[in-house]
């Protein structure tokens, strides 16, 4: 009956002081492995939270750039991580700041950071309002907005609203000492398959230097930029 009880063990009667001690120390044992296991699950819960952004970050460039392309996974990980994106459909805006090399040619590399952290609090601030997109930084001088239209909402009330919002984001530079240019990619009804999105906005900012800098230019105003270029620069850049 006792050990029913989720007791530990037992020791039979006259009881050997040996048996007693050894029967004892093991118990004690088990007790301190299971407070250990508590407190390093307490510690590496912490660390977790602690590390959670940089976790994010390396989850969205894994789809990015088509290292994971397993949907349940994918989906399963975003509620972990309490992303806002829902199923349904996704566009991306890629935002690069105007003659990079240009402007931080004489800067420190310290100097190079707080631009950079300038420009993401920037972007951010101009889609606090927006529900379902995500914002990661691919670079010092390129960041990415993953625009959700989740199922069942309306498709042009959304493409307008974020599109508003993309050249809402090129505005917000107007009138600083920095300039950004933006590119829309066209749509996809999988998260898993938003790499091929991403190819697009690489494409589609190869034409700024023709259609104008500081501007958003549009999958629909590059009419090629619906392929995959035949040189896949990024896939090659990832494998070397």
């Amino acid at each position: 009956e006792a050990l029913y009880l989720d007791s530990y063990g037992y020791v039979l009667k006259p009881v050997n002081p040996t048996e007693l001690r050894d029967c004892i120390l093991k118990i004690s044992g088990k007790i301190q492995e299971k407070h250990s296991i508590e407190r390093d699950k307490s510690r590496l819960t912490a660390l977790l939270d602690e590390n959670m952004p940089v976790i994010v970050e390396n989850f969205l460039k894994g789809i990015l750039y088509g290292m994971n392309k397993n949907s349940n996974d994918i989906w399963e990980k975003i509620l972990f991580l309490k992303l806002p994106l829902k199923q349904g459909k996704f566009f991306l805006t890629l935002v690069e700041i105007d003659d990079y090399d240009e402007v931080t040619g004489k800067m420190s590399v310290e100097n190079r950071q707080i631009l950079s952290i300038r420009v993401n609090e920037k972007i951010n601030f101009s889609l606090k309002d927006e529900k379902y997109c995500v914002i990661t930084k691919m670079d010092d001088s390129h960041f990415l907005i993953i625009f959700n239209i989740p199922e069942g909402k309306t498709d042009t009330f959304f493409n307008n609203a974020y599109h508003e919002a993309s050249e809402r984001i090129v505005e917000s530079f107007a009138n600083s000492d920095l300039s950004v240019s933006a590119a829309v990619s066209g749509v996809c009804s999988g998260i898993e398959d938003i790499s091929i999105l991403l190819e697009q906005c690489w494409y589609i900012l190869r034409f700024k230097y023709s259609l104008g800098k500081a501007k958003v230019i549009y999958q629909g105003d590059i009419p090629s930029a619906t392929s995959i270029p035949d040189i896949d620069v990024k896939m090659i850049q990832k494998e070397i």
